[in-house]
Formats: structure tokens, sequence, C-alpha cells
């Protein structure tokens, strides 16, 4: 048996104010649904990188907000790894700050 799913309208120039109803499978509407979450979130957020811009150049990085959109949807495989990196680079970093933040004195990090 096929379920109706209902897709959910934004606001936007091409919706008609209503619920429009469309069969699939359940866990289709959940992927649907968080595409449409990211497309909305790609046109409005704007995120404020916090690593500097020499730092970014030196490690030959994207920016981090096209990083989050391309993790998403990348044109290419190139883009979703040089995406992956960035976001990778992030999480070290923050790993490494942390560390450093929270070493009691006469500690080695490493």
């Amino acid at each position: 048996m096929i379920t109706p799913d209902y897709e959910i309208v934004f606001n936007n120039q091409t919706s008609n104010g209503r619920l429009c109803r469309f069969i699939g499978n359940p866990r289709h509407f959940f992927k649907w649904l968080s595409a449409k979450f990211l497309n909305y979130w790609k046109e409005k957020a704007q995120l404020k990188d916090f690593l500097p811009d020499s730092l970014i150049k030196e490690n030959h990085l994207m920016n981090l907000q096209d990083a989050v959109e391309k993790i998403h949807f990348p044109d290419n495989l190139d883009e979703a790894e040089t995406a992956r990196e960035r976001l990778a680079f992030d999480e070290l970093f923050d790993i490494q700050t942390g560390a450093i933040v929270r070493k009691k004195p006469g500690e080695n990090v490493h």
C-alpha cells in the first residue's frame, strides 16, 4: 500500500497557499523535508566565519558558508571533499583550542 504524504508549502511565488498531496514512501518525505529546510536555510542564514582569513588562505580552505552549503549540495565530488575538509578542520581546531583552554599550568598539550 502506498501512503499519501503532503508537501509543506513555504512562502514563495509558486505556492498557492495550500497543502499539496503526493504519494510516496514516508522515508522520502523526511528526506524531502530536510532538503526543503536546507534550501530555506541556504537562502536566509549567513554564517560568520570564526577563522581568520589568513588561516583559511594558508590552509587552502573553503569559507564556512560555502562549506556548509556544498557539503549538502555539491556540484561535484571535489566540492564535497573540499567542504568536508573544511568542516573536519573546524572540528579538529575546536578540539585543540578546547584542550589548550582546559590545560593545567605546566602541562603539555600535543
